[in-house]
């Protein structure tokens, strides 16, 4: 998920922020199951909380692209 940040000094636009969030792949209304509890700089640093996320699973869960 990404969003704006904060405008910060005379930037004219706010920087991307991104969060990891987690759904159900039968849940058409995409229900957050579980959110990271802190922001990103980059997409790879979201993707990198994500994954470790789903690796302290219970191995029922899978990921899906």
């Amino acid at each position: 998920m990404a969003s704006h940040g904060p405008v910060t000094g005379k930037a004219s636009l706010p920087p991307l922020i991104y969060r990891a969030e987690a759904y159900r792949d039968t849940d058409h209304f995409r229900e957050t199951v579980w959110g990271c509890p802190h922001e990103h700089t980059t997409v790879e640093g979201a993707l990198n909380c994500g994954q470790d996320w789903i690796g302290s699973q219970p191995e029922t869960l899978t990921e899906s692209a």
